[in-house]
């Protein structure tokens, strides 16, 4: 629809005598019975309307059942109708009210812009609002605020009553607690799953059980989650942790702290509303207090040793603050595992464990593969550390002299050197003549004299070594003292002190899925580049797994 056509059709007509394509949309918040006879009466009524209008031609309907209105994103049938919209299958949206459509301001002036944008626009009925009409946004803006406020009184009103509720006793909260069944704000035994929770309090309360043994365990036992699926380790850590098993009645955990986004916040444990239900007629026991305090004494504890071993590292980390990744600059952090009675260290991008792995395209690479690294760097012979030195110098002589044609230069300015000397003997000659003064001699002298001293200069420069070239001579000579003290290290002798002394940091940067750059950044200011191939580490891996096993089944066999 040409918008601009449309409104100067307006000032002479009707809108209904406009060949226009409508819809209508319809929104109820409940699947209430009086609700669902509203959305037969708006049906009803916007099929009157588009019909008793020959120039209208009716192309759709949208309705959602039992939606808020504050969040447009969450309307199924609202989303569609938008869609359509863009794509421009209709020009008119009737709708009852603004409250049906949005109770969002944002949402509302965002959707009628975007649909005016496409050529469609929207009249809310009674609240005779066309936003085809020019002045429409000014008066949208108004009504949509009215009912955005209208919403929030809604809204406190609710969490009034809900308060007003738990204060009653009334049990809050979905009906999905193992164990139990809610009837009007109350908690009845469900004998078959309240077995299954007295099982997970009495084995876990004994020290012996963990909650993924529990969780195969359920599982063997034929028990299952409300989907069908295996009961979680976390599950059963919830079930062993609410007081409700044990009788108390619990409310006001959760506060909503955003209306439109409905953000939770949870209540600190010593700001609930907790106490023993003594008659049991609202949330009858399941277990006795004595199991339930058990169970969790030694869930509390578990779950102290867990963070502990996550904050503390116990074996010295050589290289903590040393390896970064190269794709997005994040340092490593290492993980410790025992596998097979040894220790399994693998370094990891601190981004990519937090962010997950498609933030990164980094891998893991393994301690033992890192140290071996640096052995190989600091092992050199002396022979191999004057080799790689002299070859840097040599690449290095070839840049510089690349840079300049010396010999070319220096013929030149020999050949500048003899045309002065010839001068200045042409000078003396003239003087001796007496054609050339005394003062006229001496002052051309000297400036003959700066010039041939400046092209001396000059050649002496290109005849000797560079300042870039000593500089990199003494670092050079740097790098092989240092890697010559600690010739001999193995992997096992690093410590910190070595690699404080020897690395200022290490790269690793990712080249495919298989193959690492990794680089050596040395305290001398020098840069060792290594390969890291994690296929042959596997293969390593694996044969060394193979040789374990046979010797195991060796060992088994005598």
């Amino acid at each position: 629809m040409d918008i601009y056509k449309v409104r100067q059709l307006l000032k002479g007509q009707s809108i209904f005598d406009i060949p226009l394509r409508v819809v209508y949309y319809v929104r109820v918040s409940t699947d209430k019975e009086e609700q669902k006879n509203s959305t037969v009466n708006q049906d009803t009524f916007f099929e009157e309307l588009i019909a008793s209008h020959p120039a209208w031609t009716f192309v759709g309907k949208y309705i959602d059942d039992g939606a808020s209105g504050i969040m447009a994103d969450k309307r199924e049938d609202f989303q569609r109708m938008i869609s359509d919209g863009q794509n421009q299958m209709y020009d008119l949206i009737l709708t009852k009210e603004i409250s049906r459509f949005a109770r969002n301001t944002l949402d509302s002036i965002r959707y009628t812009r975007l649909l005016l944008n496409c050529g469609v626009g929207v009249w809310f009925y009674t609240d005779n609002v066309n936003t085809i009409n020019e002045d429409a946004e000014l008066h949208l803006a108004i009504l949509s605020s009215i009912a955005q406020n209208e919403s929030l009184k809604t809204s406190t009103r609710v969490r009034m009553g809900h308060a007003q509720s738990i204060k009653r006793g009334v049990v809050m909260g979905n009906s999905m607690l193992y164990g139990y069944n809610k009837d009007h704000g109350k908690l009845v035994i469900d004998p078959y799953e309240a077995e299954m929770v007295r099982s997970i309090y009495e084995k876990y309360a004994t020290g012996v059980y963990t909650t993924p043994m529990l969780e195969r365990e359920i599982y063997a036992s034929g028990y299952r989650n409300h989907y069908g699926e295996k009961i979680s380790r976390t599950v059963i850590g919830h079930i062993i942790t609410n007081p409700k098993y044990k009788g108390y009645y619990v409310g006001g955990k959760v506060k909503i702290i955003d209306m439109f986004t409905k953000k939770r916040k949870f209540i600190p444990k010593d700001e609930w509303i907790m106490y023993k239900d003594e008659t049991g007629e609202r949330v009858p026991a399941i277990i006795d207090e004595e199991t339930w305090e058990l169970a969790n004494k030694y869930f509390v504890e578990r779950g102290d040793a867990i963070k502990a071993r996550r904050k503390v590292c116990t074996t010295p980390n050589t290289f903590t603050g040393k390896i970064y990744c190269g794709t997005d600059g994040a340092p490593y952090w290492l993980k410790h595992r025992v596998l097979r009675g040894k220790d399994d260290s693998t370094w990891y991008c601190s981004d990519k464990l937090k962010n997950g792995t498609d933030s990164c395209k980094s891998f893991p690479i393994k301690e033992d593969e890192i140290r071996s690294m640096v052995v190989d760097l600091i092992t050199l012979s002396p022979s191999d550390i004057q080799k790689y030195c002299e070859m840097y110098l040599e690449m290095l002589r070839k840049s510089i002299d690349s840079s300049v044609d010396k010999s070319a230069k220096i013929a030149e300015l020999n050949k500048e050197i003899e045309n002065n000397m010839a001068k200045k003997q042409k000078l003396l000659d003239y003087n001796l003549q007496g054609i050339l003064s005394d003062d006229e001699f001496i002052s051309n002298t000297k400036l003959l004299n700066r010039k041939i001293e400046r092209a001396q200069s000059l050649i002496d420069s290109f005849t000797s070594k560079s300042p870039v070239e000593l500089k990199s001579n003494s670092v050079l000579n740097k790098a092989a003292k240092l890697l010559n003290d600690f010739s001999g290290v193995k992997s096992e002798d690093l410590d910190n002190k070595i690699v404080d002394e020897l690395i200022d940091k290490i790269v690793i940067t990712p080249q495919d899925t298989d193959y690492a750059s990794v680089e050596f950044y040395l305290k001398t200011s020098e840069k060792v580049h290594k390969t890291y191939d994690r296929k042959a580490v596997l293969r390593n891996d694996n044969l060394l797994k193979k040789m374990i096993e046979e010797q195991e089944k060796k060992m088994a066999g005598k």
